[in-house]
């Protein structure tokens, strides 16, 4: 417990409340909210910016504090009742999940097999200062592997791990946005970072032929994931459409080192079978 500075002072000492009254309860819902539900409390929006927002938390606290005079001295607390979901969410906003992730939930999610209920279970299962279990998973498109990975992000978040989403397309474009202000946005992907979520490894879809600078900036990112695995700070969930054959042959051009790191944080990889859940238009046959 805290002395408050001046400015929450005057938030606190401007809520007033008519003698005899009380300020409405909070909605029962708070009590039992989790990751799955956050979006039908509308605890999560879809983001201007493409990614999801944390939305506003119903309770009747003052910011997140609960307001107490103790000796005639204004004093507060962290709510108890909202002060977790309130940081759960401020970590879910700042995971960076793209607006489709908006309902992806384990309530609606169909696993691709025992083995990979098991392995999410572990996963969503872990409690801090515990780093979960890595894992990748690899398939063909639309086959559920970016929805697992949002409904992995979703909570983790909530159990207050710092978490960080990212398309490996989108991160080397930041990378090479970094350089006309003469930094490494790579250099810094796994810096205040506990779960890194890293989709579509190798592209979206993957490619035919990768360039030398993609090959070895991947290598090189592929470094800096495993110096902070190796030491247990750092869970890494890995989704691609590329077979980890593909991988070591095209994308790591067969460098030894790099297929060495990503086993030894991998272990076995799960090969996702199950069809394309994506929902398609009537006319998909002219398509191709």
């Amino acid at each position: 417990m805290e002395r408050l500075g001046s400015s929450v002072l005057k938030i606190l000492d401007g809520i007033n409340i008519a003698p005899g009254s009380e300020p409405p309860p909070p909605p029962a819902y708070l009590n039992t909210v989790n990751a799955d539900s956050l979006h039908t409390h509308d605890l999560i929006k879809r983001g201007q910016a493409r990614y999801l927002v944390a939305g506003d938390v119903p309770c009747n606290c003052a910011q997140g504090y609960v307001y107490k005079r103790i000796e005639y001295k204004p004093m507060a607390i962290p709510c108890p009742l909202c002060k977790n979901l309130t940081k759960g969410l401020n970590y879910l906003q700042r995971a960076h999940l793209p607006n489709d992730a908006y309902d992806a939930s384990l309530d609606t999610y169909i696993y691709d097999s025992p083995q990979q209920q098991a392995m999410i279970s572990d996963i969503i299962s872990s409690y801090l200062p515990h780093i979960p279990p890595s894992l990748f998973m690899y398939g063909k498109s639309g086959n559920g592997k970016s929805t697992i990975s949002y409904i992995i992000a979703k909570h983790l978040a909530l159990a207050g791990y710092r978490v960080k989403y990212f398309h490996h397309h989108h991160a080397f474009q930041k990378e090479k946005q970094s350089w006309s202000k003469n930094t490494s946005f790579i250099d810094s992907i796994v810096d205040n970072v506990d779960i890194l979520l890293l989709d579509e490894f190798g592209g979206l879809g993957g490619r035919a032929n990768y360039s030398e600078w993609f090959t070895t900036t991947t290598i090189e990112m592929i470094g800096i994931m495993y110096e902070k695995y190796r030491a247990g700070q750092l869970s890494i969930i890995l989704t691609s459409n590329l077979t980890p054959k593909q991988i070591f042959t095209k994308l790591l051009d067969r460098n030894e080192m790099a297929l060495s790191r990503l086993q030894n944080i991998f272990g076995n990889p799960l090969h996702m079978v199950g069809p394309d859940r994506r929902a398609k238009g009537k006319d998909v046959s002219k398509w191709i």
